[in-house]
């Protein structure tokens, strides 16, 4: 199977993001849109997380 479909209430709850590209950009967009706090650790961020958030 490819996917893992989830569903759940983030609002207000913490996420945790492991690096800095373009894929982790992505993730925490999604996770900021629903509601999640998020936080990021990475050696480096890629321009797209450093620029947006």
């Amino acid at each position: 199977m490819d996917f893992l479909p989830l569903f759940l209430r983030l609002t207000g709850r913490p996420a945790l993001v492991v690096g800095g590209g373009e894929v982790a950009a992505r993730k925490v967009a999604l996770l900021l849109d629903a509601g999640a706090e998020v936080r990021v650790v990475a050696p480096e961020l890629g321009t797209t997380l450093a620029g947006e958030y």
